[in-house]
C-alpha cells in the first residue's frame, strides 16, 4: 500500500508526497545499515507512522499525519548521527537554531502545526542537558534529537506557507474552551484515578496551555481538539454543546473532514464527528466556566509534557 501511496507521490510532486517520498527512502538506509539496539523498536515506529500518514487521503489529513513520521525518522537520523558526540558541545552548537523565531505564516493548519512544533523543539531543547545529568547522556541526546526534528518539521510547513486568511477562535475563547475541557476531564477521571489513560489528555492540555500563554494561538487551537478527541475516545463527554454545520470554512474543518472519511472504526468515526461540533464550538463568545472543585493532583513528571 505505501508503494501506491509512493507512486502517487512521483505523479503529484506535491511537496507533502514528496516528503513521505524522501522519508521512505531515508528510512529504508536506516532500517538497511542498522542501527544500535536501544533504537531498534523505533525503526518499526517510525515504519507505523510512515505507513498511516502516506496511506491516508486528504491533503490537510496527509500533512497532519506527515508530523509524526517526520520526528521520528529525523530523530533516529540525528541520534545515529551524533551517538559519539560531546553532548554539551553538541548543544552549544545547537543552540543558535532555537534561538531564532520566525514570524509564523500559512493556513491555520500550517501555522498550528508549526506552532505546536516550534514549542515542542524549545521544551526539549532546554530539558535535553538537564535529562542527560538526571538519568543518562543518551536520553539527553534523545530529547536534543527530538528538538532537532521539530524544529525542522516547523520549518518545512512554515516553507509551504499557503497564505491563505482563514478565522481563528480568539485568545479569550480558546482559554474558555481549555477551562471547559478541564473541567471534564477532571469530572471523567474523577472515578478513575488510578489509571494512566488521563494522562495523554492532560499532557495536550498542558502543551495547549503553553501555546496559549506563548501567542500561539492556532496550536492552543489545534491541541485542544485533540484533548477533546483523546478524551472522548476513553468515553469522556464533549464539554460544549454545538453543531458542526456552524464550523468555520477553511484548513482545519478540512483537516476534520478528512479525518473522518479515513477512520475505519465506527466509534471513532463518531468521536471524530463530534470533533466537528467541538470545533464549531471554540467559537462560540466565551462563557463563564464554572470552577472545578478545589483538589490536589499528585503527578509523576517527565520532562517535559508527561
Amino acid at each position: 500500500m505505501l508503494l501506491a501511496a509512493i507512486a502517487l507521490a512521483a505523479v503529484t510532486t506535491s511537496p507533502v508526497d514528496a516528503e513521505y517520498l524522501r522519508l521512505d527512502e531515508q528510512l529504508k538506509k536506516l532500517t538497511t545499515t542498522g542501527v544500535r539496539k536501544e533504537l531498534e523498536p523505533e525503526l518499526q515506529s517510525a515504519r507505523d507512522a510512515l505507513n498511516r500518514g502516506a496511506n491516508a487521503s486528504g491533503a490537510e489529513y496527509r500533512l497532519y499525519r506527515l508530523r509524526d513520521a517526520f520526528v521520528t525518522v529525523e530523530r533516529i537520523e540525528y541520534v545515529v548521527d551524533h551517538w559519539q558526540d560531546d553532548l554539551q558541545t553538541l548543544w552549544n552548537h545547537e543552540k543558535p537554531r532555537f534561538d531564532k523565531h520566525e514570524t509564523d505564516r500559512g493556513s491555520a493548519l500550517e501555522r498550528a502545526l508549526a506552532q505546536s512544533s516550534a514549542t515542542r523543539a524549545d521544551r526539549y531543547f532546554e530539558a535535553s542537558l538537564s535529562y542527560s545529568k538526571a538519568t543518562n547522556p543518551l536520553n539527553g541526546l534523545y530529547y536534543l534529537g527530538e528538538a532537532s526534528a521539530n524544529r525542522e518539521f516547523r520549518e518545512f510547513v512554515r516553507d509551504l506557507g499557503s497564505g491563505a486568511a482563514e478565522k481563528t477562535p480568539t485568545a479569550s475563547q480558546i482559554a474558555s474552551t481549555l477551562d471547559a475541557l478541564e473541567i471534564a476531564t477532571l469530572d471523567f477521571f474523577s472515578t478513575r484515578i488510578t489509571t494512566p489513560d488521563a494522562i495523554p489528555v492532560s499532557a495536550r492540555l498542558k502543551e495547549a496551555r503553553e501555546l496559549l500563554r506563548a501567542g500561539r494561538n492556532e496550536g492552543a487551537m489545534l491541541m485542544a481538539i485533540e484533548a477533546n478527541i483523546v478524551l472522548m475516545d476513553r468515553g469522556g463527554a464533549m464539554p460544549m454543546k454545538a453543531d458542526s454545520s456552524t464550523a468555520p470554512a477553511g484548513s482545519m474543518s478540512s483537516l476534520l473532514t478528512e479525518w473522518v472519511s479515513n477512520e475505519t472504526q465506527p466509534e471513532r468515526k463518531t468521536t471524530r464527528e463530534k470533533a466537528i461540533a467541538f470545533y464549531a464550538g471554540i467559537f462560540s463568545p466565551t462563557q463563564p466556566v464554572a470552577a472545578a472543585k478545589p483538589q490536589v493532583v499528585v503527578t509523576l513528571v517527565r520532562w517535559p509534557y508527561t
